[in-house]
């Protein structure tokens, strides 16, 4: 592969990663500052509930594989039941598949 041919697929890679993470900031942002019950009406019951020094984190099963197992999950810590973070090991697109609150804050 010549330069030129080397800079067009870095430039094009780039490209992809930063539209990737512009599509989930929006989807992740609109999150923040939303009270535990809305996160209930919006999404249901949580898979999993636990608590860390930053706050209760809800989890979310969002995918499974063909053997049942999560290979992707949404995370919101929330502190006084108020969310404070978000998080999603869904991938760097799997943000334009995640959660959107659809309720008022």
């Amino acid at each position: 592969m010549n330069k030129n041919n080397l800079t067009n697929v870095l430039f094009l890679i780039f490209i992809a990663v930063l539209t990737g993470c512009s599509g989930t900031r929006d989807r992740m942002e609109d999150w923040m500052g939303v009270n535990r019950s809305s996160v209930l009406i919006a999404l249901g019951e949580p898979d999993v509930v636990y608590k860390t020094k930053y706050g209760d984190v809800l989890q979310f099963y969002r995918r499974k594989d063909d053997q049942g197992r999560d290979t992707c999950n949404d995370k919101f810590t929330l502190k006084n039941n108020i969310v404070t973070s978000y998080a999603s090991d869904c991938g760097l697109w799997g943000g334009f598949s995640g959660p959107r609150i659809k309720i008022l804050k």
